[in-house]
């Protein structure tokens, strides 16, 4: 018989696995909270962002930021934002995706037949408040006038690219991130004894 140690091989496996999977979940959490970092709020100064720089949001519940997500499985990660499927079939590219490469998209505009003030949808327009606009809103009339007196037109738009995903990672392995994610699945993991 040979002179050695013997070791569960599935045990070491099974830490090593765990260690890994540690490691990517550091890597895709650190991408994500860093490519939502990169949408900027918008600011009087700054309504829009400029063709190049990552795409400036209303407010911080942006669906843009909310949608970033990340998903680990056997072979990749993956961390952007979520595409469904019912945003696919629209067109030939979803939103994110133009976004980060630029590209041409569809945009649906309400039109009114008689006058609405530009700031109808967004600020108060007619209504002397905040509260009045949301009762008329809320009320069946208004929604009839509305339906009535508007129709929706498709526009195409062409977008400028603004890329904010290919950026983060290109900066965030340019920092080591990796490594430094690796490390800190290792602590994790020597704490709990894993």
């Amino acid at each position: 018989m040979a002179a050695g140690y013997k070791f569960n091989r599935n045990a070491v496996l099974k830490s090593a696995n765990r260690r890994s999977r540690k490691a990517l979940e550091f890597i895709a959490r650190d991408l994500q909270q860093r490519m939502r970092r990169k949408l900027k709020r918008q600011t009087k100064a700054h309504l829009h962002s400029r063709p190049g720089e990552p795409p400036r949001i209303c407010d911080p519940y942006s669906p843009l930021k909310k949608l970033i997500n990340y998903a680990i499985t056997d072979k990749k990660i993956y961390v952007g934002p979520m595409v469904f499927r019912a945003a696919k079939g629209k067109q030939s590219r979803p939103v994110p995706s133009i976004l980060e490469e630029g590209g041409r998209s569809i945009s649906h505009i309400t039109v009114f037949a008689h006058y609405a003030p530009p700031s109808f949808h967004y600020g108060l327009g007619w209504f002397k408040s905040e509260a009045s606009r949301r009762r008329a809103l809320q009320s069946d009339r208004f929604k009839m006038w509305k339906r009535n007196n508007s129709y929706t037109i498709n526009k195409p738009v062409d977008v400028a690219r603004r890329p904010f995903v290919r950026v983060t990672l290109d900066e965030y392995l340019r920092a080591n991130g990796v490594n430094k994610a690796i490390q800190r699945a290792k602590e994790w993991c020597d704490k709990r004894k894993i």
